[in-house]
């Protein structure tokens, strides 16, 4: 049996709600990784890491961690994302070499509430550091060794060599 809950507005954003239907072999095998990975021992997670990514290199991710589309996300060598972060979406996410993500930060190549949808992908470039809790929408491109300070929404470019905080960008 299939419920379905009707069509629901908060503020002027619509929310569609099924709880019911279950979700495609694929997405079921991921959520099941995730959850492996975010209850494996230290020394397990490289393996379901490589399993995930097809990595050449290492990275360090700590749990909890969730990846909608690991297929989608390319991740540069020696990158480091601290736990409760989120990479979402089916647009491309590139993350550079070198990147360091702080904790409870989202990225994301899906729209979200309230945000205009972008086809292009999310570009982290090389040696960027990301603060904790930073929202980084469709269509952002991070240009090499800026900084994005903490609690940042990020939705267009940020030029490299840049310190970004609250909607505004500071040269170094």
């Amino acid at each position: 049996m299939q419920t379905t809950l009707p069509l629901r507005n908060h503020g002027d954003v619509p929310y569609y709600l099924n709880y019911s239907q279950p979700g495609s072999g694929a997405q079921q095998h991921n959520i099941q990784l995730w959850h492996r990975f975010n209850h494996a021992e230290p020394d397990q997670r490289p393996a379901l890491l490589q399993q995930a990514f097809s990595l050449s290199s290492a990275v360090f991710i700590e749990p909890a961690f969730f990846c909608q589309t690991p297929h989608n996300v390319r991740l540069g060598q020696a990158v480091f994302i601290n736990h409760n972060t989120v990479l979402l979406g089916e647009q491309r996410l590139e993350i550079g070499d070198g990147v360091l993500i702080g904790p409870n930060c989202i990225i994301t190549g899906a729209p979200l509430a309230g945000h205009p949808v972008s086809e292009a992908p999310v570009k982290i470039g090389p040696d960027v550091w990301i603060g904790a809790n930073v929202l980084i929408l469709p269509g952002s491109d991070i240009g090499q060794q800026a900084i994005i300070g903490a609690g940042s929404v990020v939705s267009g470019p940020v030029a490299a060599g840049t310190t970004f905080y609250n909607a505004e960008v500071a040269g170094r």
